[in-house]
């Protein structure tokens, strides 16, 4: 229990630790291109707007990369470690559980070609 402890304390650590790196140098990058910008850019946009899409954008990003690590590959590794139980204990159900993860795989991606629209509109 404690050796997990410090693994997850160690993958959150590294974790936020890129993602901080990434999105600073994004945030700074997004700022030196608003600030070229022409002023007819600036007349249509609210001061209100601009900080919302550098600095919200950029830290839904940063959640996103500090996180990335720990809940998408380590639910990798746990479906595939599941699946090879399976298989080691019988090649049926291994099978099966291949078939489900793919079938899921299929409906997840269906789900999301089907959402990101209306994702988009809302944004």
């Amino acid at each position: 229990m404690l050796l997990t402890g410090l693994l997850n304390l160690a993958a959150i650590f590294f974790g936020e630790t890129v993602g901080w790196q990434a999105t600073n140098s994004l945030r700074r990058d997004l700022v030196r291109h608003c600030l070229d910008l022409d002023l007819a850019f600036h007349n249509r946009r609210t001061p209100g707007e601009l900080i919302e899409r550098v600095d919200g954008d950029v830290t839904a990003l940063a959640r996103f990369f500090s996180r990335f690590v720990i809940e998408v590959l380590g639910n990798l590794l746990l479906v595939l470690g599941v699946v090879a139980v399976l298989a080691w204990e019988d090649w049926r159900l291994g099978l099966g559980a291949v078939g489900y993860v793919a079938l899921t795989l299929l409906v997840l991606t269906r789900l999301r070609a089907w959402a990101i629209p209306h994702v988009v509109a809302w944004r």
